[in-house]
C-alpha cells in the first residue's frame, strides 16, 4: 500500500492525515490554488495509501512549478501533479493532486463504500466496455 510514483513514501494513518492537510492546503493556496477536496479514501480510511485531492487552478503545469522549488514533484496525465510531501513522523507521503472540475474528480474518483472495487478499476471496467462495445462501428477512431 502507498503511492509508486517515489520509492519512498509510506502510508499515512487517518489522524496523521487530519495533522498534515491544513499544512498541505496552505501550500497549495499559496501555489494560487483556490479550491481543495479530498478524493477518493482520503480523509475517510483509517490508512490511506497516498493522499489524493481534487484542485482548482489554471494549469497543471504552473502548478508543478511553482511547487517544484520545495518538493519533489512528478506530472502524470494531462492532469496530474504528484509531490513528495516529507513529515516529521513518516518517511515522506505521496500526494496526488488532480487539477480540474471538482465535481467530476470526486464522481470519477469515489469507489462504493459496499464494494472492495475502486473508482479508479471501475473507471478501467467502463473504458474497456465502451471500447469494445464501440470497435468496428462509426463510433470507432483511431488516436492521433
Amino acid at each position: 500500500m502507498g503511492g509508486n510514483a517515489f520509492e519512498d513514501v509510506s502510508p499515512i494513518t487517518f489522524e496523521d492525515y487530519t495533522l498534515l492537510i491544513p499544512q498541505i492546503e496552505a501550500r497549495l493556496h499559496v501555489a494560487g490554488v483556490s479550491v481543495v477536496k479530498p478524493l477518493g479514501s482520503t480523509g475517510k480510511a483509517q490508512l490511506m495509501g497516498d493522499i489524493d485531492l481534487a484542485v482548482v487552478h489554471p494549469s497543471r503545469d504552473s502548478l508543478a512549478d511553482s511547487l517544484s522549488p520545495d518538493f519533489q514533484t512528478r506530472k502524470f496525465g494531462a492532469r496530474q501533479v504528484t509531490l513528495r510531501w516529507p513529515t516529521k513522523n513518516l518517511q515522506a507521503v505521496q500526494v496526488d493532486i488532480m487539477v480540474g472540475n471538482i465535481e467530476w474528480l470526486e464522481w470519477a474518483r469515489v469507489g462504493s463504500p459496499q464494494s472492495a472495487v475502486k473508482g479508479a478499476i471501475r473507471n478501467l471496467f467502463l473504458n474497456a466496455l465502451l471500447r469494445a462495445h464501440s470497435s468496428g462501428t462509426n463510433l470507432d477512431r483511431t488516436r492521433l
